[in-house]
């Protein structure tokens, strides 16, 4: 007997985001810095893909949004949002420019009782609820009542890609020189490097920060695509 309706179809329909096709330009996108040379060289060209992301692949990057989301609502109701997915770019002489949209710029001084009232105003399941106290209880009992400025980028993967990560106790090189651009044009010295397991929500942590030799790294790359390009 068929289905009357279907929520399968509702549901995988909805979760299609919009495929942004390749156009020419003449700057580097921050979030493919430390990529592959003649893939983001076709990118910048405006090659249309010979084979373009899936729908499983694309609902992958729209999970992640959703990941994303839920950060940022902790974050903001407990007042540590200074602002979000702003554009910077930079450019040094004669070199193509860099520009990127940040996750996160966060710190400042937060109000608890606030986040928790505020928190209570949405209707969340009793597991969320309980995350999202737990979280702003841990950030009170810290003891710090002003937190540093950062930029946080927020990266959700698989359990694979997390297991690998935490195996060897290092973030993705792109991950680094993304927030490392970041850093450099809002000239702030730490950025963190946020993954997030999507099957099990398992959380792990990097530091990135200016002045440091990452900057030769990140020099170089944008040398030697500008050099091809």
């Amino acid at each position: 007997m068929a289905l009357q309706w279907s929520f399968e179809n509702i549901w995988n329909e909805s979760l299609i985001p919009v495929e942004r096709k390749p156009e020419p330009r003449e700057r580097i996108f921050a979030s493919e810095l430390g990529g592959a040379m003649i893939d983001r060289y076709l990118k910048m060209k405006g090659t249309e893909y010979s084979t373009p992301p899936n729908m499983r692949s694309l609902r992958k990057f729209e999970a992640g949004n959703y990941i994303e989301w839920l950060v940022s609502l902790i974050l903001k109701r407990a007042g540590l949002i200074i602002s979000q997915q702003d554009r910077l770019e930079y450019a040094y002489d004669g070199l193509l420019p860099v520009s990127g949209k940040i996750d996160f710029l966060a710190g400042g001084t937060p109000d608890f009782e606030k986040a928790r009232a505020e928190m209570d105003l949405y209707d969340l399941p009793p597991f969320a609820k309980k995350a999202t106290n737990d979280i702003i209880d841990n950030f009170q009992a810290s003891g710090v009542s002003e937190f540093k400025k950062i930029v946080l980028e927020i990266k959700s993967c698989s359990s694979f890609v997390y297991k690998s990560i935490e195996a060897t106790e290092s973030p993705l090189k792109n991950h680094v020189l993304q927030a490392f651009h970041y850093i450099k044009c809002l000239g702030l010295d730490e950025a963190h490097i946020v993954y997030i397991s999507k099957d099990d929500m398992l959380l792990k942590e990097f530091g990135v920060y200016n002045p440091s030799p990452t900057e030769d790294v990140y020099k170089k790359d944008i040398e030697t695509i500008t050099g091809y390009f």
